[in-house]
């Protein structure tokens, strides 16, 4: 048990092929939506400082061809919050559908508090992959909006502004849909998101592409007192601020607030980490929040609240009940 728990952390410390590097936004080999343009994130054991060295985004075409999307010094065109570089990424780099691409960082793209530079993450080993089929994007409710929709029919709501979205691009098919999964806006929650899902065309030659209705809708509803929206029922509610916006798929990505705790919590996981050799389940008492302390208030996902399940299995099986049965037997 605690050689499995040593292999688990030196891989989750290692896939980068570089232990000083905590994790990433994107994360290693998942599909990101098209025209993705989050900031991209690296979280560092340490606390660190963007140096010169670049970080450099490249499509993959036949496995041994790499083009070049984006490239930019760390120095001038990344931030550091805390322990972790964020970096802009501009919409037209993950622009192909169904494509492979590679995040490539030099040596030397941050140093430590102690001018050491950082080692590099090589080529093929950051990979991610644009959705081959749809991507999922969001408009936002105005405050009149969200009040109006919470008061409305609003499967009857949904279903109007979706046919008079349609009708602004035009689309006369199936393209577009609205997910049935309307939430507040963690930066304001006074105003509702609506998460619509964008199919790829069936027929591109005489059908617009994914990009094509997310750009459009962006610029329709940006200018919705003059674009070809002005005239639509609810136009006066959606937000011309926010447009037209993709969400990222992997929502496992999207876990900030795990990143921020356990970048500010690094040594009591390590203590927990160190009991968790002789009990995997007192992992769970990072989640308790007990006593209100910010160092046991994780937020641990399923995901991960599953694996430190299976964990005190395995544990039980290879460890418990093998030492159970020997003391049965003498």
């Amino acid at each position: 048990m605690h050689l499995l728990i040593f292999l688990s952390l030196f891989y989750l410390l290692d896939g980068y092929e570089n232990v000083e590097i905590l994790s990433s936004y994107p994360e290693l080999n998942v599909t990101i939506p098209l025209l993705f343009n989050d900031n991209i994130n690296i979280s560092i054991l340490s606390s660190i400082a963007p140096s010169s060295g670049n970080i450099s985004v490249y499509q993959i075409v036949n496995q041994n061809t790499l083009i070049l999307r984006q490239i930019y010094p760390a120095s001038s065109y990344c931030l550091v919050y805390n322990k972790t570089l964020s970096c802009r990424t501009l919409s037209s780099t993950f622009n192909r559908i169904n494509s492979n691409y590679t995040i490539v960082v030099d040596d030397n793209f941050v140093t430590s508090l102690f001018n050491e530079p950082l080692r590099e993450i090589k080529k093929g080993v950051w990979n991610v992959m644009t959705s081959k089929y749809s991507t999922e994007a969001l408009l936002r409710l105005n405050s009149d909006g969200s009040s109006y929709f919470s008061s409305y029919n609003q499967s009857q709501l949904l279903d109007d502004l979706l046919q008079q979205i349609k009708q602004s691009i035009p689309l006369i098919n199936d393209h577009l849909k609205i997910i049935h999964n309307v939430q507040s806006d963690p930066s304001d929650f006074s105003k509702l998101l609506v998460e619509f899902l964008i199919n790829k065309a069936t027929n591109p030659l005489n059908e617009p592409s994914i990009n094509d209705i997310v750009k459009d809708l962006n610029i329709i509803i940006k200018n919705k007192y003059i674009s070809t929206l002005a005239d639509k029922q609810f136009m006066i509610f959606l937000d011309d601020q926010y447009g037209f916006q993709i969400k990222l798929i992997n929502e496992l990505c999207h876990n900030v607030k795990f990143l921020d705790w356990f970048t500010n919590n690094v040594k009591s996981v390590l203590i927990f980490t160190i009991i968790a050799s002789t009990d995997v389940t007192c992992l769970n008492i990072l989640s308790s929040n007990f006593a209100g302390f910010n160092f046991l208030s994780a937020l641990i996902s399923k995901k991960a609240e599953m694996s430190i399940i299976y964990g005190a299995m395995i544990d039980l099986l290879i460890e418990d009940i093998p030492q159970l049965i020997i003391q049965a037997c003498f």
